[in-house]
């Protein structure tokens, strides 16, 4: 097998390269040490029970108990030697991560008589946990990326948050006619494809500005879906998953011939039965989906509102066109406190994420901006951290659901990048970095974290769904 790596790495660059090949992988400690020295790499020993394979650093891609724990600099003579101690977690069949190139591309660059010698390099990792008995061998090999093409292009996206229907999303159109589509599509874990069911494509009125399957982990109420457009609609997908059904079509404004469109919605993960809706009315709705009629309506800003997001039973927050954050507790519904504005003229707030493990945090979008906004809401006004990395306009954002401290990004860099806020406190020197980046094929519209699946993200760019395992 070695020899054959070698034949094909030589035949490929057009010259013989020394060392185990960079997707080498080996069981045995003590035979892979023999293979990494007989191969031409560096003399290697276990230095304690583990696992020998290729480097390996930030390995999120692979798994998310894997970290880099360090990184140990000799110089003996002309040659600096780095130890890498690395705990691989459940990673055990995954394949080398792509953070392993970022990282020794960084030290090439820096010191480019390197450059030759990171193409041979071969390093013992230490495992300091065993791999995942409970998860078979298929799982994991299985993809780390599984792309769906739509026959129009993707603006609204979810995940489904049941357990009985794992790897399942709704995607929306963005059509210029008046009849928009929507899909629900799911992953066929057997084989690796994402399929759509033609019983449940179903014509919607105008385009979705955003959907939501119920927020139901436990299967105890029907399988519901809500969109919004000119109305919030609730749509019911039947038992047998044949079919699905318009069940409720909820208009806030019935004193006039018409409508204002709603840009966004949330439905509260506490109380299923409250959906918040904002409109370019300038008024945030609170529907009660059961009696299908307006629990709360609140003027909640001086302008258009983009974005709602709920952070308790009876607390949500918005933004707006005005470019402030505000918040408001149904108990009191008089007032609302003003949590963030923006300092720049004339900047509308567009998205809001609130984070669901900690509600302390919530994160920002300005429109047309390539900087994400986090705030605290025990300190009003001032932004806890800015995140400014993407190169274009940010258009999405979503915080872990399983983490109080990540959040990933996306936008018209088609970048969508995970960052660590566990340090946001602190000065960092140049700002702060992501951990994680992922380029799509254009620019990302939509991004969710499945909060059922938390390994899993998914994107939206073009005609392209796209879910990724983090």
């Amino acid at each position: 097998a070695i020899v054959v790596r070698h034949e094909a790495l030589r035949r490929l660059t057009g010259k013989p390269l020394l060392g185990l090949p960079l997707d080498g992988f080996y069981y045995d400690t003590n035979r892979g040490c023999k293979v990494i020295h007989l191969s031409g790499g560096a003399f290697s020993v276990p230095l304690r029970g583990g696992m020998a394979r290729a480097p390996r650093v930030a390995d999120l891609k692979s798994s998310r108990f894997a970290r880099l724990q360090g990184i140990k600099c000799v110089i003996a003579g002309k040659n600096l030697y780095l130890r890498f101690t690395h705990s691989t977690g459940d990673a055990w069949y995954q394949r080398v991560s792509k953070t392993f190139w970022i990282s020794f591309k960084l030290i090439s660059l820096t010191w480019m008589s390197l450059a030759s010698l990171l193409t041979a390099a071969a390093l013992v990792m230490t495992a300091t946990s065993d791999p995942n008995p409970e998860v078979s061998d298929e799982q994991q090999k299985r993809s780390e990326i599984y792309t769906y093409e739509a026959p129009w292009y993707i603006y609204a996206m979810n995940w489904s948050v049941r357990r009985d229907k794992k790897y399942r999303l709704a995607i929306a159109s963005l059509l210029e006619q008046y009849p928009n589509r929507l899909q629900i599509v799911q992953l066929d874990d057997s084989n690796g494809e994402i399929r759509s069911d033609p019983s449940l494509s179903f014509d919607h009125p105008y385009p979705a500005t955003k959907t939501i399957f119920i927020p139901d982990k436990d299967c105890q109420k029907p399988d519901l879906l809500a969109t919004s457009s000119d109305f919030l609609r609730i749509w019911r997908i039947s038992d047998d998953g044949s079919r699905v059904d318009l069940k409720s079509l909820l208009n806030g404004n019935k004193n006039s011939e018409f409508c204002g469109p709603l840009t966004s919605f949330d439905w509260n993960e506490a109380e299923p039965k409250r959906i918040g809706t904002s409109s370019i009315d300038t008024t945030c709705t609170i529907w009660d989906i059961e009696k299908e009629t307006v629990d709360t309506q609140l003027i909640a800003h001086d302008k258009e509102v983009y974005d709602i997001a709920w952070g308790g039973v009876g607390v949500f927050a918005s933004v707006s066109a005005d470019g402030s954050v505000r918040v408001f507790d149904l108990r009191d519904k008089e007032h609302s406190t003003i949590i963030y504005e923006s300092s720049e003229p004339d900047a509308p707030l567009v998205r809001l994420g609130w984070n669901k493990q900690d509600p302390r945090y919530m994160a920002t979008i300005i429109m047309d901006s390539a900087k994400v906004v986090v705030l605290d809401i025990r300190f009003p006004t001032l932004p806890v951290v800015e995140l400014r990395r993407h190169q274009a306009s940010v258009n999405a954002v979503a915080w872990a659901p399983h983490s109080s401290c990540h959040i990933c990004t996306a936008g018209d860099d088609s970048q969508a990048l995970i960052w660590d806020l566990s340090s946001m406190g602190q000065p960092v020197e140049g700002g702060l970095d992501p951990i994680l980046a992922y380029t799509a094929g254009a620019e990302i519209e939509q991004l969710q974290w499945s909060s059922s699946q938390p390994d899993w993200v998914a994107i939206a760019f073009s005609t392209k769904l796209q879910i990724l395992r983090v």
